[in-house]
């Protein structure tokens, strides 16, 4: 007998067409703090190559991205970010 899993990692397209919730909508918070932690590693004259997460920091946004880490690793698996 097989036996189906449950769990929520296990999706099908038109189930995850029902919700937007795996979807996050930049804020202009967003934007703008993303933005500032950019020029600000331009400034220092860091690469993707030299930058370290010091250089870039998101002291309100990080949180969001825990959030996504989280859902990517115990929730639905993905998550889309616009």
């Amino acid at each position: 007998m097989i036996q189906e899993i449950q769990a929520k990692s296990v999706w099908r397209g038109p189930e995850l067409a029902k919700s937007d919730a795996w979807i996050h909508r930049f804020t202009a918070d967003d934007v703008a703090e993303l933005d500032a932690a950019l020029r600000g590693a331009l400034a220092k004259g860091k690469t993707p190559y030299t930058l370290t997460k010091a250089d870039f920091p998101l002291p309100r946004f990080s949180r969001e991205i825990k959030r996504v880490q989280d859902e990517l690793e115990n929730g639905l698996g993905l998550r889309l970010l616009r």
